[in-house]
Order: C-alpha cells, then structure tokens, then sequence
C-alpha cells in the first residue's frame, strides 16, 4: 500500500480492495502509519453481489457469486470505483488466494488498464496458463515477468512459496530502462541459483519481453 502510494504520489488514486475481515485492521494500521492517501474497500467491486467462503485448510477466503438469499458482503460497483478514485483504474495488484476470475470478470474497464500484477495461487493455479494468460493475450497485454515468488536464500524455510508465481502483464513491450528478471538477477549479483526463479516468459508463441526493477515499485 505505502509503494503504491509513494508511487502515485499519495494523490488518492489507489483503492485497496479486501473483502476479508480479518485484513480489514491491518489494512488501516498501514494506511495510518505511512499516512497513505489510500482508498479501503472492505469488500468487492463487482457487477455482480458476491458472498465469502473460507478456504477448506483454514487460511484465507474466496469470494464467489452469492447465492440467492444469501448474505453478501460489501460491493462497490467498477463504475463508483472510477469515481472515487476520479478515473477509470490503470493497473491493477491481484495477489488473492484464487480471485484472478472475480477481478478480471468483475465489469473493471480493461481498455484503461496499463499493467496487471499477478500472484499466481490458490485454487486456481493450474488455471493461470491454461486460462487467464490466452485471456490477457487476446486484449493486447503482454507476459512481461515472471517469476518464482520465494528466491534461494529462504527456500529451504519457506516451502510453500516454491510453488507460487509472480507475473506482470503490459501493454506496449519493453520499455526504456527497464530490465528483464535474468538481466535484474544479474545487476543484483543474486548468483547462478536465482536465476533458476526467473521463469520463461514464451506463452503460446508470444516472444518473450522485460520489465522493472523489484525493488522500485511499478510506474501507475
């Protein structure tokens, strides 16, 4: 939140979208400590009302349709979420256990999005390729990174995050300055065995393209 907010320099034009209510209070902690000019949705922004399933394992929770009847949690519609934030949304963060389909489908105004960051986990994961990359292709974005989310130096403690993916998505290509992952690898002196993280970017033919620095936020 702070990066996002530093990044757009603090001007209102992000909104933190979190439909768990548990995250709800460390969501405000971080907004208040950085003096974050954020905007909290403590729910979704859909067309569509949705409910919240926990996951089966305890740890974190899903939104999915709500069925009739049922309670629903908060919603903003993607139209007052341009509103509020006095423009149609340029990028979008989804780091969700599994809600790739519940943001993407959710009505946002794709044609004015830019850039897509991905944390790819959760229920969905063998969907990613299978799905939502022929899906972001077929608008005109790009697969600009990709890489493992946990690097060499933590492996061995963190297991879990082995298996999960970050991606970026672009419009446009390569851009001036930016590094690919191995090209960043190798500027950071990460070593041989990070550069195992950085993840081939060819997807169904597409060549592959480079992005960003990891340690400077994405330009909004």
């Amino acid at each position: 939140m702070h990066a996002m907010a530093h990044k757009t320099q603090n001007s209102g034009r992000v909104l933190s979208v979190e439909p768990d209510s548990a995250a709800h209070p460390f969501l405000e902690a971080n907004r208040a400590a950085h003096l974050c000019n954020v905007h909290i949705v403590k729910g979704t922004i859909s067309n569509f009302p949705s409910a919240s399933k926990l996951n089966s394992i305890g740890y974190s929770a899903n939104t999915r349709h709500a069925l009739p009847g049922e309670p629903t949690l908060f919603n903003l519609l993607p139209a007052e979420a341009a509103a509020l934030l006095g423009q149609e949304p340029t990028a979008l963060v989804i780091d969700c256990e599994g809600c790739i389909g519940s943001v993407l489908l959710a009505g946002i105004n794709m044609s004015a999005v830019q850039r897509i960051i991905i944390e790819e986990d959760g229920p969905q994961k063998q969907a990613y390729g299978k799905i939502w990359y022929p899906w972001l292709l077929a608008r005109g974005f790009q697969l600009a990174w990709r890489k493992r989310s946990i690097t060499f130096l933590i492996r061995s403690t963190v297991r879990m995050s082995q298996f999960v993916v970050h991606s970026v998505w672009q419009r446009g290509g390569l851009r001036r300055g930016q590094l690919s992952c191995t090209d960043y690898a190798r500027v950071r002196g990460w070593g041989k065995a990070a550069l195992l993280d950085c993840l081939p970017l060819a997807v169904n033919g597409t060549k592959p393209t480079a992005i960003g620095r990891m340690d400077a936020p994405w330009a909004f």
